[in-house]
Formats: structure tokens, sequence, C-alpha cells
């Protein structure tokens, strides 16, 4: 079912409702021109010409609302995509957690008994390397789990793996359990998620790249942000960031994600801003508590 929707979803991301779009346009000029020529050189018009003519020239119009809307139902369909794309990582990564936690717990008593054994036989060296061996694991863990949010728990821990395989430094500041977020997970990790994917695409252009992921909380607000110690965004385009299909990473990126982030946030009485310089970028979000 799940194959299935990306699926549907793939017919409208693809490249015919462009090629659609191109072919429209090209009849539409050559129509109109053809329609303006014969205004032009033509000084007795019969009714049926003028009819035909009115025809097509309605013709064209209605093909071009319908490029217009097939090209809105596009962009939608590529924030679905990525949605759902999201979603999945994250599923798979809840698995993956959940799985490592059974897995601990299983092996704490051995663990212990096997510290007790050492400590017993004045092993006092070996019994603190494998603690620190241990309490590594652990951490790697119990860094993530940081909120009540599942999705959101392992959608961090997919963006550390595809970090630590870029080796981007991938650091996590949480005080906040967001407990009652005004909007759904998935829609918490649809903005997080694209934020750091843009942390990075930055982050990778420079020596020792380091991203910074703080998740903290006031009376009314959690508030997210994402740091990078890129290169900056540009001034010339800095007005253009929010932008619905802008986009500085070519055919890497589709030009939506901002654009659909800030709207969705706006929706639920959150807001998105940004700082840039030449040492790096900070996105901060927020989205009201529920009360």
């Amino acid at each position: 079912m799940n194959n299935k929707r990306n699926k549907n979803l793939t017919v409208f991301t693809g490249k015919w409702p462009l090629i659609y779009t191109g072919i429209v346009l090209a009849l539409g000029t050559a129509i109109a021109a053809g329609v303006f020529y014969v205004l032009a050189t033509v000084s007795d018009i019969s009714m049926q010409m003028q009819l035909a003519m009115v025809a097509a020239v309605v013709l064209v119009i209605v093909a071009l609302v319908v490029c217009f809307s097939i090209l809105k139902i596009r962009a939608g369909a590529i924030v679905m995509q990525k949605d759902y794309k999201t979603l999945l990582e994250a599923y798979d990564k809840t698995s993956d957690l959940n799985n490592t936690l059974r897995e601990q717990r299983h092996d704490f008593l051995n663990h212990i008994q096997i510290i007790h054994g050492l400590i017993e036989m004045d092993n006092h060296k070996e019994a603190s390397e494998y603690m620190e061996e241990i309490y590594k694991e652990i951490q790697s863990v119990n860094r993530i789990m940081k909120t009540k949010s599942p999705a959101i728990n392992a959608l961090l821990q997919v963006k550390e793996t595809t970090c630590d395989s870029k080796n981007i430094t991938f650091n996590i500041i949480s005080t906040t359990r967001l407990e009652k977020p005004a909007m759904k997970p998935w829609d918490i990790c649809g903005i997080l998620g694209n934020l750091i994917d843009n942390a990075i695409h930055a982050a990778e252009k420079v020596k020792d790249g380091k991203i910074l992921v703080s998740l903290k909380e006031d009376i009314r607000n959690y508030v997210f942000k994402v740091k990078d110690n890129g290169t900056g965004i540009p001034k010339n385009i800095v007005e253009m960031i929010f932008d619905l299909g802008f986009t500085t990473k070519g055919n890497m990126g589709s030009g939506i994600g901002l654009a659909v982030s800030k709207r969705k946030l706006k929706e639920h009485g959150g807001d998105i801003k940004f700082t840039t310089g030449k040492k790096g970028t900070v996105f901060t979000f927020n989205v009201p508590k529920v009360s």
C-alpha cells in the first residue's frame, strides 16, 4: 500500500507535468501568434473564422489554467513525497531504536555481572575500561532519546547517521520533552528534517563541518534551532530564501521546503527566521504549546 501511494506521488513529481506545460505553452504561443497574424493581415474576417479564433483562444486559456493547476498539484506532491520519505526513515529508525533498547535491557545484567567479576578479581583497570565502552554505547542512544516523540527521536538518529557518514560533527542539545506541541510530530519532522538537510548541504562544503541542533521551550513555545558552520547564505539571495520554487541546491533541491515550512508554521501560530554570515547559518523556528 505504501509503495503504491509513493508511486502515485511519483506520477506527479516526475517530468511529465513540466513536459506537458512546455508543449501547451508552445502550442498556445503558436495559436496566439496565428490569431494576431490573421487579425493584422486579413481585413474581412468571416463569422466562422471569428468563432474559430475565439474557440482557439478559449482552448488556450483553459489549457493554461490546467497547466498551472497541474504545477500546483506537482508542488504539493513533492512536499508530500518528501514528508513520506521523512516519515519512512523515522519509522525505520524508530524500529532500530526499539531493537537497540531491547538489546541493552537484555545485556544489562550480563554487563553488571562481568563488571562485578572483574572487580572481585581486583582487575579494576579492566573493569573501568569495560564500563567506559558500555557507557559510550548507552550514551549514543540516550542522547537521542530526549523527547516524548519517537518520530522526532528517530529523525535525529537518522540525521546523526547521515552526518557520521559525511564526517560532519552532529551535536544535540535538548531540554524539552515536547509533550504538547500544537503541530503533529510528522509536520515537525518535515520542517526539522528539511533544515538539517540544508545544514548538511552547507557543512559538507567546509573543512570540519559541524551541525548543532537544539530543542528548548519557554512559557508559550517549543523552540528549535539548527546551526551549521558553512559559508553562509549569499546576500543577494537572502530575501528569496522563503520564496516558493527558490533553491540553492540546483537539481538537488525542490525549492519548496522552506516556503512550505513557513506556511505550515504560520497556520499553527508559529514562525521561522534565520541569521547568516561567513561563519555559518542558524535557522530558528517555534511551535506553540497546546494550552
